[in-house]
């Protein structure tokens, strides 16, 4: 399903009874002026790999899709206080678990872009099944595998290390401990 309504979102969502966790690649609870929201400056300090972040906050967006599917979801029981839902950041999971680098697959030509979605493609299929899709544009293939890549970053923690920044009132942001960090530093150091 490829929608922007929240209502068919979360209709879907309940047609599966309960999926045990959602991963949602944007922020779900702005309670900022102006800014980078609390967990987003916590990642920015301590996550091991210096990645990029837009700050969001309530003077940039005045109504915010995904703070609107957040308060729906809340309703059939997804809150980040039960801990089966979190904001997750594609760019900090595909750096984390396979490049060890930001891999920008968003700008481009339009033949370079492919190339590096079908990269990622690649790499995630490692751990999950891809869906077999077919895609109407370049841009619903990359917002597919971003979905992909949400999948992941909350499939992860059940077999590697993963970190969260934020709390259950300001969100909470799920990302991966990186691969090739976690032999240079302790988790438990973090």
């Amino acid at each position: 399903m490829y929608t922007k309504d929240v209502k068919e979102i979360v209709d879907a969502i309940s047609s599966l009874g309960k999926p045990s966790v959602i991963g949602v690649d944007a922020p779900l609870v702005i309670t900022n002026a102006y800014g980078h929201r609390e967990n987003e400056l916590e990642f920015i300090r301590n996550y091991p790999i210096k990645i990029p972040l837009y700050p969001v906050n309530s003077s940039l967006y005045k109504s915010f899709f995904p703070t609107m599917l957040y308060m729906e979801l809340n309703k059939i029981g997804f809150r980040f206080e039960n801990q089966n839902i979190f904001e997750v950041y594609p760019h900090a999971t595909l750096t984390a678990i396979f490049f060890g680098k930001l891999f920008s697959y968003k700008r481009g030509k339009k033949e370079e872009r492919l190339a590096k979605l079908k990269v990622i493609e690649q790499k995630i299929s490692q751990y999950i099944d891809l869906p077999n899709v077919s895609f109407g544009s370049l841009k619903e293939r990359e917002d597919i595998d971003d979905a992909l890549i949400c999948a992941l970053t909350v499939y992860l923690p059940t077999i590697e290390n993963s970190l969260i920044f934020g709390d259950s009132c300001n969100g909470m942001l799920l990302v991966p401990f990186p691969k090739f960090v976690q032999g240079l530093i302790g988790v438990d150091n973090l």
